[in-house]
């Protein structure tokens, strides 16, 4: 007769998270500074400013407030389907500089798979899938959201995740300035009213380090948070993904506090 099938074995439990992250990581009030950055090292304001463990950086709003997308939305990404587009703000090369050089310290005391310098970005809208006139539209709409708008203060706010800590989308947070909030509201109003299908989600202002990482329990090592800093350009971007990783094209850029823009 058959053989009896052998008793499946029970699942490990998953991993406990320490009580810091299962409820939520708020300011560190040893340092005195929201989200538990300290300025020890610095020479004024514009210094480097630090923090210790993931504890003192994983924001309460990433935990919540901004959970990560489903799979299914990220599923048709290599269907045939028209141009996947988005538009965003251009980072200056030393602040992206100096946000390659946190990856690759955070790179040391957790897995995950950290994006390269070249990609990185602050995205002020996701358009996913449009076709030529759509596209048309979004370059006039990235016009008139820009018109008159200045340069964009660029500030580190910790770092926060997306996603469960086993399986995170760890980001760099961006401090809210007029300056970067009133353009990402107004592109967003100029795209709706000329019909450009957009993501609606609230609007986080971040720089993805890395995805499917692995946030440890443990201290990490003192980081160094990129030094602050301006932006000047948003462009809009044609994304293609392979399995070489993302790749990124500029379509049409605005330059910030200027009226002409730049084509290719």
């Amino acid at each position: 007769g058959k053989k009896p099938h052998a008793a499946a074995r029970p699942l490990p439990p998953a991993p406990k998270l320490n009580r810091a992250l299962r409820g939520g990581l708020g300011p560190n009030k040893a340092s005195g500074h929201k989200g538990g950055i300290s300025r020890q090292g610095s020479s004024g304001d514009n210094g480097p400013r630090y923090a210790r463990s993931i504890e003192a950086t994983i924001s309460r709003c990433s935990i919540a407030a901004f959970p990560r997308p489903r799979a299914r939305c990220r599923s048709t990404w290599n269907k045939e389907l028209p141009m996947r587009t988005f538009i965003a703000l251009d980072l200056p090369p030393g602040f992206a500089d100096d946000a390659a050089a946190l990856a690759r310290r955070l790179s040391a005391s957790m897995e995950g798979r950290f994006l390269p310098r070249d990609t990185y970005h602050l995205t002020l809208a996701f358009l996913g899938d449009v076709d030529e006139a759509q596209l048309a539209a979004a370059a006039d709409a990235l016009e008139a959201a820009c018109a008159g708008a200045s340069p964009v203060p660029l500030r580190s706010d910790g770092l926060g995740k997306f996603g469960r800590a086993t399986d995170a989308t760890l980001w760099l947070g961006i401090a809210a300035a007029p300056e970067l909030e009133q353009p990402a509201a107004r592109l967003r109003d100029e795209l709706r009213a000329r019909d450009v299908p957009f993501d609606a989600k609230p609007f986080k202002a971040h720089l993805t380090l890395a995805r499917r990482a692995r946030i440890p329990h443990v201290g990490l090592p003192h980081l160094a948070f990129p030094q602050d800093d301006e932006a000047y350009d948003v462009t809009l971007y044609k994304a293609t993904l392979d399995r070489a990783g993302a790749a990124y094209k500029p379509l049409h850029t605005v330059r910030l506090g200027t009226i002409a823009a730049e084509r290719s």
